[in-house]
């Protein structure tokens, strides 16, 4: 699964800090688009 992994990023590593911080970039853009859809309505 590692190799897959490796593969599927290009060999480029991916810090787990890094990844944290995509998750909250990625959860941020979800609830401003929900605020968002409730401002509009």
């Amino acid at each position: 699964s590692a190799i897959f992994y490796s593969r599927q990023t290009k060999g480029k590593e991916v810090t787990v800090a890094e990844l944290k911080q995509r998750t909250n970039q990625i959860l941020d853009w979800l609830q401003y688009g929900v605020a968002s859809e409730g401002e509009r309505h």
